[in-house]
């Protein structure tokens, strides 16, 4: 299954925290793709990753300059919780992980990725109350931890995710530009959502611009679907100028993912349906109106992925059936929608 918007913010949490290990030696990655081979590494905090290099010598980075960890020489029920974790086994990768927790052998790096990776678990399994317990444990217990950020973040994808709005913006308002950034940048990526919930939709669309404005440079994949949600609110609220100015900057991009590409087919649908509008009763707008429904069912056909975008096809599909008088059409939609999406309308 392709990846909602969900996934792909959190996949962008996992990436900057942890990375799997080669099988051979610990390994530190820096922002600026270096790769280091450690025999250990033995202090991961937010100043600082300090490790035996390969050879016996001891060194430091600053963790300013770390991208991801990866682990080798944990205990086995670490990489028992990571195959758990990867193959969806949420209970069982949470009681491995609760077993390293508890290893007086594991070196203190190794416990604050078990501990955080506890929450992950919950926060996959849509517990969201013990996701959100999960990770202000870590904060709570270990407030100097390199994982600390990536706690942090997923606390507020979780209250995110559970509805808890106002628990959310603050969640993610707490975290500001103090862990560099990366943890900003989806903060902010974050707090946008939390104003498009809130149904604050031209707030929300200035909120993901100065993201994309911000990030443009340093992390394009944050600022390209930045761009593209702003587009889809600009669209919704009938500013089509505006939309279509974000639509050209990303069009073509070759960073966009197939759920970005699904996002940007319901965009441009979704001009051509204002323009239709605005055309009112003519033949032009009826083949707006025709592209329109066009470019939804394609989008539905080639980037169906589960996620709320694929809904919203739907809906794009069947309103535009509708306007152009193929009743027969949009009940057919309508039903597709009910089995896909239980409950939807």
């Amino acid at each position: 299954m392709r990846r909602s918007r969900a996934a792909w913010l959190f996949g962008l949490v996992l990436a900057f925290g942890f990375l799997p290990s080669s099988g051979r030696a610990d390994q530190i990655v820096k922002n600026d793709g270096e790769s280091i081979l450690a025999e250990s590494i033995s202090e991961a905090t937010l100043e600082r990753i300090s490790y035996t290099a390969v050879g016996g010598r001891p060194a430091t980075v600053r963790a300013a300059d770390v991208a991801s960890l990866g682990f080798t020489r944990a205990p086995g029920d670490f990489q028992a919780g990571e195959n758990a974790r990867l193959s969806e086994s949420y209970d069982e990768a949470i009681r491995r992980y609760q077993r390293v927790v508890g290893n007086a052998q594991a070196t203190p790096p190794v416990k604050d990725a078990s501990a955080y990776y506890i929450g992950v678990c919950h926060l996959r399994a849509g517990n969201f109350a013990e996701a959100v317990t999960a990770f202000a444990l870590l904060e709570t217990q270990n407030a100097s931890s390199f994982y600390l950020p990536q706690a942090l973040l997923g606390k507020a994808e979780a209250l995110l995710a559970a509805g808890d709005l106002p628990g959310a913006a603050s969640a993610y308002g707490a975290i500001g530009v103090r862990y560099g950034e990366r943890p900003a940048a989806l903060a902010g990526f974050g707090n946008a959502e939390v104003l498009e919930r809130q149904g604050k939709k031209d707030e929300a669309a200035r909120a993901f611009e100065s993201v994309a404005d911000a990030r443009a440079v340093s992390l394009p994949s944050v600022a390209l679907r930045s761009r593209l949600r702003a587009a889809r609110l600009r669209a919704a609220l009938g500013q089509v100028d505006a939309a279509q100015r974000l639509v050209t900057a990303v069009e073509g991009n070759a960073g966009l993912d197939e759920a970005g590409r699904l996002t940007l087919g319901n965009v441009q649908a979704m001009l051509l349906t204002a323009r239709a509008t605005a055309a009112g009763d003519t033949p032009e707008a009826r083949v707006m109106r025709l592209d329109a429904l066009w470019a939804y069912l394609g989008s539905i056909v080639l980037y169906a992925d589960g996620s709320s975008e694929e809904a919203e096809a739907f809906r794009g599909a069947i309103a535009c059936a509708r306007a152009l008088g193929e009743e027969e059409k949009a009940t057919q939609l309508e039903g597709e929608l009910a089995s896909r999406f239980p409950g939807a309308r």
